[in-house]
């Protein structure tokens, strides 16, 4: 059965005002894996169901997702998102700051999330 990869990272506050992240990897069916839309909207339309589900207030979040076989992770496709209310609650600034803060090092690296100047800086700042 034709099916693609399918990595989702979330940032999600609960209702006692803390910040988490979760991450799922899954592996999911499609009708036919070479459909980029059919993919696309199928890898869309799982995280959305999930976000519709969660107990907790989901912040912000990315979907990485690829349907060829041995594709690198940073080749993936992806997509982010954030609650519609966000920015009237954090700023811009708080936002990248969280992006930072709770994305592990190793899924920035596998996904190239920010870009090398970005990341040596924030590696430097850690060392002092």
């Amino acid at each position: 059965m034709p099916r693609f990869k399918m990595n989702v990272f979330l940032i999600s506050e609960n209702t006692e005002g803390e910040i988490f992240t979760n991450e799922f990897k899954m592996i999911c069916f499609v009708r036919n894996s070479y459909d980029d839309q059919e993919v696309a909207d199928r890898a869309g339309e799982i995280t959305n169901d999930y976000i519709l589900k969660s107990k907790n207030n989901v912040l912000f979040g990315s979907c990485f997702y690829s349907a060829k076989k041995n594709d690198k992770p940073y080749n993936w496709e992806i997509f982010s998102f954030k609650d519609k209310g966000l920015d009237e609650k954090y700023t811009e600034r708080d936002l990248r700051h969280m992006i930072k803060l709770y994305t592990p090092i190793e899924y920035i690296k596998k996904f190239r999330l920010f870009s090398k100047k970005e990341m040596l800086t924030n590696n430097k700042r850690k060392l002092h």
